[in-house]
């Protein structure tokens, strides 16, 4: 299940890099076009695959690989990404694109294409069957998250994190099931928070797991990837039908929902039982993002924290370190211009994503 969730996250990466015309005029289209075809080859067969690793360790250990693969995809898009941002911000504050960064991307992008391709000619070696449901229409969601975060380039919200951490560290003291959403506007960083408590040494002894929800709410695909993630940090991948389904350590567990979008009540309420049963007796600490605070209400043990924008000072310190603005001879000629973008981020929401520091 967690190859499967993993493959997912990956083939999103790179639809959305497709649609990006930063990547597209990096002339990496062929790159992508190929990749995605692979993954999508790899992807019919992928329910027999699982099925076999059961009782194949061969089979176990190509899984793994592909797994890995595929984070390696999806972080090395989240790279790209912030190089995309910075072009764009150097675009606005100067007359002339740089360039500099297409030569490593590429190397990285011919790479990550090389292991993809190693993967596919190994499945050639199995008897795989496509899977019955290969031939239906699957939709990719853009927009899949993970829990990776470049965390030197995050200003602004190191106070907000730590009040959560307060706030989780007092109520856990009285419960052992925390649900805590995160909700904002779209593009106000509920993610970007999401990540840094993630990543957070205060949960550096708990089994983790990222879900990226959707507006396809799939109850059954939250809990193969939540058990499948924390399973696999028992460095086994084990039959997830037995009855103890929660990990074999006593460690507490933090779940992260993002993009939460259902708003149906009893769905909402299968969500959490089934989170509970999960956990399996232990200290449970679940973050969920939505932008709707209505149904932050329905999903909390505890009350939502609701994100706001950063400030106009953290904005222009943003947008100062990424053109290296105190070394720049134009800084003077520059200063207004970018005084005045990081003061209107309250005017356009979607500037505050600024290597995904929002």
């Amino acid at each position: 299940m967690l190859a499967s969730a993993a493959l997912e996250l990956a083939v999103g990466e790179v639809v959305k890099a497709a649609g990006d015309r930063f990547m597209l005029q990096w002339r990496f289209k062929d790159d992508l076009d190929g990749m995605r075809e692979m993954m999508e080859s790899i992807g019919a067969v992928l329910e027999d695959a699982e099925r076999q690793s059961l009782t194949d360790k061969t089979v176990q250990l190509w899984l793994q690989r592909l797994t890995r693969a595929s984070y390696d995809i999806a972080d090395m898009f989240d790279e790209f990404q912030v190089s995309a941002t910075n072009s764009r911000k150097l675009k606005v504050l100067s007359p002339l694109l740089t360039l500099a960064s297409e030569v490593p991307m590429a190397s990285k992008m011919s790479k990550i294409r090389a292991t993809l391709e190693n993967i596919e000619k190994e499945r050639q070696n199995y008897s795989f069957r496509t899977s019955s449901r290969s031939n239906d229409q699957q939709v990719i969601n853009d927009r899949a998250t993970s829990p990776k975060v470049i965390k030197a380039d995050i200003l602004g919200r190191d106070r907000e994190k730590q009040e959560i951490i307060a706030l989780l560290n007092i109520v856990s003291t009285s419960s052992e099931f925390i649900i805590l959403p995160i909700c904002g506007i779209g593009g106000i960083g509920k993610t970007t928070m999401a990540q840094l408590l993630f990543n957070d040494s205060y949960f550096k002894d708990y089994e983790k797991a990222w879900v990226y929800v959707s507006q396809t709410f799939d109850l059954k695909k939250i809990e193969a990837t939540v058990i499948s993630q924390l399973q696999l940090k028992q460095g086994q991948l084990v039959n997830t039908q037995e009855q103890d389904v929660g990990p074999s350590a006593r460690n507490s567990i933090l779940i992260v929902l993002d993009d939460l979008w259902e708003e149906d009540d009893f769905k909402l309420d299968d969500l959490k039982k089934s989170l509970k049963i999960v956990g399996n007796g232990h200290k449970v600490h679940i973050i969920v993002t939505t932008r709707d605070a209505q149904i932050a209400r329905k999903i909390q043990t505890i009350e939502a924290h609701k994100l706001n924008a950063l400030s106009v000072e953290v904005c222009w310190t943003i947008i100062k370190q990424i053109v290296e603005f105190e070394e720049r001879s134009d800084k003077e000629m520059l200063k207004d211009v970018g005084k005045e973008i990081a003061g209107s981020v309250e005017v356009w929401p979607w500037q505050l994503v600024l290597l995904g520091s929002c």
